[in-house]
């Protein structure tokens, strides 16, 4: 009450209904928890019609509501407003019938007045707000909606997806697996919506791309940008899904790759129900591999939503799918070779050029029978946007490929595309540009192991403080290393921790190795988890331009 001129004002408390994040304390009020928190709860209201999901579903558009008018007043990153459009007229979309009519008018003003963060172009934001924009035509009839959906769905013909198959986030720039999956999952919304020929062409083209990529025990978000956060995983579990249901014929075969990848992922969730942001055994709170735009509740709410339309639309599982013969696929426009054998399934790319997780000529997975994976996603996150800047140093460790550093500058093998070219049925050569020198690695793929050999050629005068000419990381907690050093090379023999008859021996062969230095001790913390590096190295290395090195590896299960 103002005591001056009798007028009443009505206090509204800002953060009411908006999700508390227990990690931060507060409410990340500028993501999109709230609003998927508030999209399943209206899904639940409709499936069950339980009240308590539609006051929760009417708290939580509330919030969005009151706050995104200027954005959220304490913002640690920019506004997601691709996200929370969708998860927003999608909630009043399943919930308008119950709403008041005052109620249902300020919803309706917030759904025409929403803004757009026009400088990202993302392929998986494109399509969010393709499908957005038409949902909102098809409520109101505004001409300039339609102008609008196929303004961004323009972006979807513009060559974003290869031949193979392949779905870039930016074109000829970047394409991340867990991105690849978050793109089908909304290609299948847009086409229920839409019915769009193309679009069903385009997800099914997606779905069989990404199959080859889920190894043997269900991983298979280990490539690019997002390596092993949820936000892939429960994305392709939907997808798969709903391929289901858009390709009958081959249900049995989706349904297959789906319980891998199922089995997999819920064998993280934590005992009080929800899940590690990355799949890991690390502390949430400890935040070691995590951008600042990363959040707990907000990755639990968009999985939640995601399983949980999976889930209404699964149909009984079927048997009788009979498993391909073991095979190499080679996807020539992504320069992506995949070895899946019986004793061992391995992946290799040429790279991408956009981040450090989408490092070439690296391995990007090792998967061995009886033993599991034992090295996957390398690099990681990179950029000041990361949480834990301090252990930026990890991750340009994190590569099974030559490493060098000079002067406080690491160089490896990311932020460039190498030149991948196929030999004959098993041999592939992969030429990667490091700035001062280039490898070019041969790789051959057998039945029981893989043969690389390395060929380093300086192109530049430079000296080194440390220049690792094999460097090796792998995970603890699937193996540990028994080594045997030789002046030429040595040897190591990986043991699985749970298995002991099931091993890896790498041999190493290094002519000029004279000088150099053989550890296996180095300790690092990446996205699989803590790992241990193992290298050869030179220390104080100078080189003159021409100078050439070669070593050999074979790698036998």
């Amino acid at each position: 009450m103002d005591t001056n001129n009798n007028e009443t004002h009505t206090a509204i408390v800002y953060d009411y209904g908006g999700i508390w994040d227990p990690v931060d304390g507060k409410v990340p009020g500028e993501h999109y928890g709230t609003t998927f928190f508030g999209y399943l709860s209206a899904l639940m209201y409709r499936d069950t019609g339980e009240n308590q999901f539609l006051y929760r579903a009417i708290a939580a558009g509330r919030f969005h509501i009151n706050t995104s008018v200027d954005e959220y007043y304490e913002p640690s990153y920019e506004y997601h407003w691709a996200f929370n459009n969708l998860a927003f007229i999608e909630t009043y979309c399943l919930i308008k019938r119950h709403l008041s009519r005052e109620e249902r008018d300020r919803w309706e003003r917030c759904i025409l007045n929403w803004k757009e963060l026009f400088r990202h172009p993302v392929t998986n934001w494109q399509i969010m707000r393709a499908y957005s924009y038409l949902l909102r035509y098809k409520l109101f009839k505004k001409p300039l909606d339609m102008v609008y959906h196929l303004y961004f769905s323009l972006h979807l013909r513009r060559g974003i997806q290869t031949l193979d198959g392949c779905v870039y986030d930016i074109k000829d720039n970047t394409c991340p697996l867990q991105y690849h999956a978050y793109v089908l999952a909304i290609l299948h919304k847009l086409y229920i919506l839409s019915k769009g020929e193309f679009i069903k062409v385009m997800f099914i083209k997606g779905i069989n791309y990404i199959l080859p990529f889920i190894d043997p025990d269900g991983d298979f978000n280990y490539m690019g940008r997002g390596q092993r956060q949820i936000f892939g995983y429960s994305s392709l579990i939907y997808a798969l899904e709903a391929a289901k249901n858009i390709v009958p014929e081959r249900a049995i075969e989706y349904q297959h790759y789906l319980d891998l990848v199922w089995n997999y992922f819920s064998s993280y969730q934590r005992k009080d129900g929800y899940f590690p942001l990355i799949l890991t055994e690390t502390d949430e709170h400890d935040q070691p591999v995590w951008y600042r735009y990363h959040h707990l509740t907000v990755y639990n709410a968009f999985t939640a939503l995601w399983l949980y339309e999976a889930g209404k639309m699964a149909s009984p599982a079927t048997d009788g799918y009979k498993e391909q013969k073991k095979t190499l696929t080679y996807f020539n426009t992504t320069g992506t070779i995949i070895a899946s054998m019986d004793k061992y399934y391995a992946v290799i790319s040429g790279g991408e050029r956009k981040y450090l997780a989408d490092g070439g000529l690296t391995f990007q997975h090792i998967w061995v029978q009886g033993l599991g994976a034992f090295f996957s996603c390398p690099g990681g996150p990179s950029g000041k946007h990361l949480v834990n800047l301090e252990g930026q140093d990890n991750f340009y460790k994190n590569f099974l490929a030559p490493i060098a550093m000079s002067d406080g500058v690491w160089f490896c093998p990311a932020f460039s595309r190498g030149e991948v070219k196929r030999i004959n049925s098993e041999t592939f050569v992969i030429k990667y540009n490091y700035g001062p020198f280039t490898v070019t690695r041969t790789i051959i793929f057998n039945a029981d192991n893989i043969d690389v050999n390395d060929y380093i050629l300086f192109t530049k005068c430079k000296r080194y403080n440390e220049f690792r000419i094999f460097n090796m990381p792998f995970s603890p907690s699937t193996c540990e290393a028994n080594e045997a050093i030789g002046s030429t090379g040595g040897g190591l023999t990986l043991t699985s921790t749970k298995k002991p008859d099931s091993n890896v021996k790498i041999d190493i062969e290094y002519t000029d190795g004279e000088d150099s230095i053989f550890s296996v001790d180095e300790r690092i913390l990446a996205t699989y988890g803590p790992m241990i590096v193992c290298s050869r190295k030179h220390i104080n290395f100078e080189c003159h331009e021409g100078k050439a090195l070669k070593i050999g590896f074979i790698m036998r299960f």
